[in-house]
């Protein structure tokens, strides 16, 4: 089982990646999950290979897969997501030949400033997997390739899931089985293979950083999770990236950032997380970020965005708010006593086996930030809030950020400060 990161600008980048490999009744996938923080001055192509290694041949397969993600800007002049000219950002490999690419140029995706947005599900070989790949002998894989815009963050959830045609003989003893029937089954056997890598490449680790920390709610029990902050090329801005498998039941990888608010001059937090519930029950997930602060007098005005995928396994899947869908939300942000709430009412999702569904990006003033805030507090805060089914996965990408609102005579500083920030699109 390996995976293979490359960084073909000359930026610097933070990626995190997780190979996840295992047989799901008689099918064998492929499960590549990826998230990426864009540390440079410049649009990046980036190139990421999973590869499921075989230590027998499989035959004559059925494949299939499906690909969706998110998008969020988190440097305050908008964001894209793009394939490479000539070449999709999804391509299914088996004995390193394609056989299936999703999401080709000239396919891209953009969000205004510190907005998020999504894209997929895409799939083939639906119902996955149906599409005929003959013999599979070596591996399979899954390459993923895109340009990603400077500053900004995206998550990305795959899999490619390869069936064994049985024999003719042995149709009826599968039909008998429940191959073919569409039951839900619960998964058979264990993981059979993870590899989990990092990459952080530019900046230097600084104890100046503010301690972003996240703690992981589950079921009402929390653990804190306290990632070393690393400077990156922009003035006050600190990246975040790990992986935290905590329990055989639960992983989380993060690519994230959070401000220094007296170096950046604004309090911002978010980026993009990914959380895998593999245990055999639904379970209840809060992911709380905390960013610490400088207490200060002036207002702010203040913005927020989240959007998402949601992905099942063979079984299907389904993903839900916690409690009562009136009174609680998708997503909230806090400073003090002061909270703003985004999927209030969300009616959740469903996908079908090897499925996945988008969370459909939510703002409020945005862009901007232009909602009226209270002074920048000692802590901003950032809560993620859902039930989520067994063995499923749900990324989300995410921002949060209160701009101080200067005196009248600092209007005009201002206003050329974020002029200056503007950059080019492709």
């Amino acid at each position: 089982m390996a995976f293979v990161i490359a960084n073909r600008g000359k930026g610097l980048l933070a990626v995190l990646a997780a190979t996840v490999a295992g047989s799901y009744a008689s099918a064998d996938i492929l499960t590549g999950k990826y998230t990426v923080y864009n540390d440079s001055a410049s649009t990046q192509e980036y190139s990421v290979t999973f590869t499921r290694d075989l230590t027998s041949p499989m035959g004559d397969c059925l494949a299939g897969g499906t690909i969706s993600g998110s998008l969020v800007d988190l440097d305050g002049t908008g964001s894209f997501l793009t394939a490479v000219p000539g070449a999709a950002i999804y391509t299914a490999l088996v004995d390193g030949q394609s056989v299936a690419s999703l999401l080709t140029a000239p396919f891209s995706l953009s969000t205004d400033p510190f907005m998020a947005g999504s894209f997929g599900p895409v799939s083939f070989g639906a119902p996955v997997p149906s599409l005929s790949v003959g013999p599979v002998n070596n591996n399979f894989q899954i390459v993923l390739r895109f340009l990603l815009s400077s500053g900004d963050s995206a998550s990305f959830n795959s899999n490619l899931v390869m069936q064994p045609v049985p024999a003719p003989g042995a149709l009826a003893v599968a039909a008998a089985s429940g191959l073919f029937t569409g039951r839900r089954r619960r998964r058979t056997g264990a993981v059979a293979a993870s590899v989990v890598g990092a990459l952080a490449l530019g900046g230097t680790a600084t104890a100046d950083g503010p301690a972003l920390t996240i703690n992981l709610d589950v079921n009402g029990v929390a653990t804190a999770i306290a990632p070393t902050g690393t400077a990156t090329q922009a003035l006050g801005i600190f990246q975040y990236n790990g992986n935290s498998s905590l329990s055989a039941d639960h992983s989380l990888i993060f690519s994230l950032i959070g401000t220094d608010v007296a170096q950046a001059g604004r309090a911002l937090m978010g980026g993009s997380l990914i959380y895998t519930n593999s245990s055999t029950e639904t379970q209840l997930i809060s992911l709380i970020l905390r960013l610490p602060t400088l207490s200060g007098s002036m207002q702010t005005v203040v913005g927020g965005s989240v959007a998402g995928t949601f992905s099942a396994n063979g079984d299907g899947g389904q993903m839900a708010l916690i409690g009562d869908a009136a009174n609680t939300s998708l997503w909230s942000a806090a400073i003090g006593a002061n909270t703003w709430n985004l999927g209030t009412n969300w009616p959740g999702l469903q996908a079908g086996p090897f499925g996945s569904a988008s969370i459909t990006p939510m703002s409020f003033g945005l862009p901007g930030p232009s909602a009226p805030g209270p002074a920048i507090g000692a802590e901003s805060r950032l809560n993620l809030s859902f039930r989520i089914s067994a063995g499923d996965t749900v990324s989300f990408s995410t921002s949060f950020v209160a701009q101080p609102i200067p005196a009248p005579g600092g209007l005009a500083l201002l206003f050329c400060g974020v002029v200056g920030l503007r950059r080019r699109r492709l």
